[in-house]
């Protein structure tokens, strides 16, 4: 491929579309067009998915290049360029034809491996970019690239995820053997904010923050690990409403993201690093491996599933759980011991409670949402709003007449399983989990969830006049996947958290949920790729 092959290719594209006309022509201008490195179909293919799946312009690719470090980088940056120009728009298939048909040519005639690997400065390069002319040196290099650093991964969270759990174990058991901290949580608020305030980190956005950086490969601020680890376990001493997976997402991502960036890898890697922080965190607290390493792929963009970061996100979920369970952590797991024939009845009755749990999904969205929106409105300042939230979050514990919804909650979702949850549980835990989270206190909503779905089911089967064991995990299963969008995890946490034997209802409930849940989310950096109600592309926000 010389330079008249490009400039045909720069002719063909300016009559099809001005934009992918003027990206090629900043690179011509820049001369950093290498013919020889041009011929890697498994970058054409990359970068076409990935561009499509989070709307990325070619031209802003292009302006990216001038800010990558080294020539070797630049080359790279070129490539996925190329490799996506034809495929950005609808209109121009015979352009992106062209473009495939040059870049596959003289595959024949590419240099042998020892040639490429010569280009490399260090044999760190080698590690970071690995060799694509060949398919068998390539996934060879990339089954032992990221099992390495899997593991570097996997065993980093397990252990600040196995020292975060028995934090959080520690202190819910002196709060419960000292009733009266409650009274300190406003104190405990104020710490939080000045913490924040300290690591220069007052904006914090939570997931969100750890989701946009998939998205757009944002900074995660290092100090976002210690802080989280540090507010939660003081949210959760003092008696605030809130749960430790979402901040397990938060602290994996930010470990396992600044771990790429200290190594210097590319962005594409540094994100797949960051997925793998968040499956290794979620596995080693709730030890559910397989839906961890399924949601850290799924929970970004709904209608997409980054199987590019399959086997590290699975290695590291693995890693981490086991590595967890070796320092004595235990996983979670609820026994459902009366499970239904699946009938034309129970089927019927299924359908309903995951509607309506549904419904009670987007109420949970909606409060989680407006709750910290009327804090600000009202309070400016954090350190008032936060301390009048744990006012708040004190008088509704007296009022609710017990402890029942502070912390996590996980012994009502026992309780639930039972049948003797309290029949409005599952909207007093809503209740106070707005209370808290709105207000700046920290922690996760999933946990929270997972009570008012297994506290909804319960009151649900009291009045259908059926099991409550399985109705509470069914309300569990639609309740997650209502709120994080993620039906394939959602699955997978059934099977871990409850077994095998009652997922033909955990199925039927999670497809109704994520179809009635419509486009609310707890997540507000959450984007809806694809349409839940048919195939069609939409990239649009959640609501």
């Amino acid at each position: 491929m010389d330079k008249e092959d490009i400039m045909d290719m720069k002719e063909k594209m300016e009559k099809t579309d001005p934009v992918l006309h003027k990206t090629l022509q900043e690179l011509i201008d820049d001369n950093l067009v290498d013919p020889e490195k041009i011929n890697n179909k498994d970058v054409l293919n990359k970068s076409l998915k990935e561009l499509i799946a989070e709307n990325v312009a070619a031209e802003q690719i292009a302006r990216n290049i001038s800010e990558a470090g080294t020539e070797h980088e630049k080359k790279h940056q070129v490539n996925a360029v190329l490799g996506a120009l034809g495929l950005l728009t609808e209109g121009v298939v015979n352009t992106a034809r062209i473009i495939a048909e040059v870049i596959t040519e003289g595959e024949e005639d590419a240099p042998e491996p020892a040639k490429i690997d010569a280009e490399y400065e260090t044999i760190w390069d080698m590690v970071r970019y690995i060799p694509n002319n060949n398919p068998i040196v390539y996934n060879l290099c990339f089954m032992v690239k990221w099992v390495i650093l899997s593991a570097v991964i996997g065993v980093a969270v397990g252990a600040v995820g196995t020292g975060f759990s028995y934090a959080l174990s520690y202190v819910t058991a002196l709060r419960g053997s000292y009733p009266w901290l409650l009274y300190l949580l406003p104190f405990g608020g104020l710490a939080i904010v000045f913490l924040y305030r300290l690591g220069k980190n007052e904006n914090d956005k939570g997931t969100n923050l750890v989701l946009m950086s998939i998205h757009q490969s944002d900074q995660l601020p290092p100090v976002m690990a210690p802080l989280i680890f540090i507010s939660t376990a003081i949210t959760h001493l003092f008696g605030g409403s809130s749960g430790r997976e979402g901040a397990a997402l938060q602290m994996g991502g930010c470990i396992g993201q600044n771990i790429g960036k200290a190594m210097k890898f590319n962005d594409s890697d540094v994100t797949i690093m960051t997925m793998c922080g968040m499956s290794a965190a979620f596995a080693a607290l709730f030890g559910t491996p397989i839906a961890a390493a399924f949601l850290a792929m799924e929970i970004a963009s709904v209608g997409v599933l980054y199987y590019g970061a399959l086997v590290p996100c699975v290695f590291s979920a693995l890693i981490a759980q086991n590595f967890a369970a070796l320092l004595g952590v235990e996983a979670d797991a609820f026994t459902i011991k009366i499970i239904p024939d699946f009938t034309l009845r129970t089927a019927a009755i299924c359908s309903v409670l995951a509607v309506l749990s549904a419904l009670v999904s987007i109420l949970f969205c909606l409060v989680m949402h407006k709750s910290g929106a009327l804090y600000k409105r009202l309070i400016k300042n954090p350190y008032l709003r936060i301390f009048a939230g744990g006012l708040i979050v004190i008088g509704l514990t007296k009022l609710s007449g017990g402890t029942l919804y502070n912390g996590a909650g996980m012994p009502v979702i026992e309780m639930a399983i039972e049948g003797s949850a309290p029949m409005f549980a599952f909207l007093l835990k809503i209740l106070f989990t707005g209370a808290t989270l709105g207000a700046g206190y920290k922690g996760g909503e999933i946990v929270p969830a997972l009570f008012t779905g297994a506290a909804f089911g319960c009151t649900f089967a009291a009045a259908a006049g059926v099991s409550p064991a399985i109705c509470a995990a069914v309300g569990m299963a639609s309740l997650f996947c209502g709120i994080t969008n993620c039906p394939v995890s959602s699955l997978l946490l059934c099977l871990e958290l409850f077994g095998p034997e009652g997922m033909v209802y955990y199925l039927l409930a999670i497809a109704l949920s994520y179809t009635f849940s419509g486009y609310f989310s707890v997540y507000g950096a959450q984007k809806i790729v694809y349409s839940k109600h048919r195939n069609k592309y939409i990239n649009r926000k959640t609501i």
